[in-house]
């Protein structure tokens, strides 16, 4: 099982334990975003009518946007690296 491993590249810190997916998202011809998608999070919420406590998994994501798809795409590229080292960690 691998540890927390959260890694600073700019302005962005990531927990890379939490990624689920990484991508680029166009918006139009000079704005693209870098995605990240997180695994799901429990969180317990009680129900305001019933009291009842209730499991609720929370999806969460990031996006960073560029000007570019080749700012994009290099910074894409050096996030996967980096995922890609965690994974491989023993």
């Amino acid at each position: 099982m691998n540890l927390t491993t959260v890694v600073q590249h700019g302005s962005l810190a990531i927990n890379l334990a939490r990624i689920k997916n990484i991508r680029i998202h166009t918006i139009s011809d000079h704005q693209y975003e870098l995605v990240f998608e997180f695994t799901g999070r429990a969180e317990y919420c009680q129900h305001p009518a019933t009291l009842v406590w209730e499991k609720e998994i929370i999806y969460e994501e990031t996006r960073i946007s560029y000007e570019s798809f080749e700012m994009a795409d290099a910074y894409l590229r050096d996030w996967v690296e980096s995922w890609k080292d965690f994974n491989l960690q023993p």
